[in-house]
């Protein structure tokens, strides 16, 4: 299980378990927190900008324009290495 999908678990458990009427062992909070990063796999409009713009950063001298899709591809890598 990643550190990612661990850290996601903790966190839904921490914020959630005191207002669910179900006892917290009872939930999968691993199961959960896949479920949220998977969720987040589709990059908005937004988060793609923002990508981009530190794409450029990184990478101003050997590429002068970072396409959308370089940055959707760079956001679903680092979703999918959070998932394994």
């Amino acid at each position: 299980m990643s550190e990612m999908i661990e850290h996601v678990a903790q966190a839904l458990e921490a914020r959630c378990a005191a207002d669910l009427a179900v006892e917290a062992e009872s939930i999968d909070w691993r199961e959960m927190a896949r479920a949220a990063i998977e969720a987040m796999r589709e990059p908005t409009d937004a988060m793609l900008l923002q990508i981009r713009g530190v794409l450029l950063t990184w990478d101003s001298r050997d590429r002068p324009q970072i396409e959308e899709s370089d940055a959707r591809e760079a956001w679903q890598d680092a979703i999918d290495e959070a998932l394994k």
